[in-house]
């Protein structure tokens, strides 16, 4: 998500549903679909606002990069970086 982008709850927990699970988006449904909406929605997501690397909008339900968000790509890609070093040896 860059700047000036937006996503939802539904969205987020749709496509972390299909990736956990081996599925399509549009068959991460149902039991599946529930848990991780229910996980992102009580814990997850309010953790990330309060880092500021997500806003969360007052009803709780649209999503966009907060102040932080770039310092997240920077970690990623160092983290990449590292592991691909360990890989090596």
């Amino acid at each position: 998500m860059e700047e000036g982008q937006s996503t939802t709850l539904r969205e987020i927990a749709r496509y972390i549903a299909a990736i956990e699970h081996g599925v399509p988006r549009s068959q991460a449904t149902g039991e599946i679909y529930h848990r991780v909406y229910s996980s992102l929605d009580q814990a997850h997501l309010h953790k990330l606002a309060e880092a500021k690397i997500i806003e969360i909008d007052s009803r709780g339900k649209t999503i966009t990069p907060g102040q932080n968000i770039p310092k997240i790509g920077l970690i990623l890609r160092i983290l990449e970086t590292l592991l691909e070093n360990v890989n090596e040896k």
